[in-house]
């Protein structure tokens, strides 16, 4: 067993034959440095303690093509590389997955997304409110829209004023699903699977709440809200 991705040319870390230890990804190989970092940038270097693992290697890639402010994101001023994946370290020095970064998504096909770039460009949109893109372990990204609903009830008078309707309204999924294709393409920058297909989104009928789902800086407390869109998470993907 072992552990990489698409950025860092697969292969970061693997068991050995003769003495694996159940439950690790093995050590890393030769030619790849690691370090844990916590969610303040501190490294972290006790034994069992998580941490986001950063790697560093001349396998990795050297950023992502014209796309600076992503790369800003995921490099640190070492050079290496925001794997996303939370982490420990065992006595033994190997690492120990211990769960997803509170931001980056890793889709089911092992590539790893900055979800705020995406997030800021569908803001642009006059009709986007607030916005969370989703797709852990998916073959796709798909998106929680809180919609900006007086613009809506004004542009579209004869739509019902009870928001939970509106996910079953074409014409209304038509605008939302324009909105997507118009600001999130090859053209504006975003890759082909930084993009987000068809009717995989969801019209979330309230905004977040600030008391539980935000944080006192009004930024989305991304796990709650997940936890509480569970069922229509799972729904955009069937």
């Amino acid at each position: 067993e072992g552990y990489g991705m698409t950025e860092t040319s697969a292969i970061i870390s693997i068991r050995h034959l003769t003495r694996p230890t159940p439950g690790t990804v093995g050590t890393p190989i030769d030619g790849y440095q690691i370090k844990l970092k916590d969610e303040q940038g501190n490294i972290v270097k006790g034994i069992g303690e998580k941490g986001t693992l950063w790697v560093k290697s001349d396998q990795i890639l050297m950023g992502y093509y014209k796309r600076p402010e992503l790369n800003d994101i995921v490099f640190d001023s070492d050079g290496f590389f925001d794997t996303g994946d939370i982490m420990k370290l065992t006595w033994r020095g190997e690492l120990m997955f211990a769960g997803r970064a509170k931001d980056t998504i890793a889709l089911g096909g092992g590539e790893n997304i900055e979800p705020v770039p995406i997030e800021d460009k569908l803001l642009e949109s006059e009709y986007i409110d607030q916005i969370m893109v989703v797709g852990d372990d998916q073959k796709t990204l798909g998106a929680l829209i809180v919609p900006n609903f007086e613009l809506v009830m004004s542009r579209f008078r004869d739509i019902s004023s009870d928001y939970a309707t509106w996910n079953d309204n074409r014409e209304l999924r038509q605008l939302f699903r324009t909105e997507i294709t118009r600001l999130i393409n090859r053209q504006n920058g975003f890759k082909s699977f930084e993009t987000i297909p068809g009717n995989c989104f969801y019209l979330v009928p309230r905004n977040f709440d600030r008391d539980t789902e935000m944080t006192r800086t009004l930024k989305m407390k991304r796990p709650v809200i997940k936890t509480n869109f569970e069922k229509n998470i799972k729904n955009m993907y069937h």
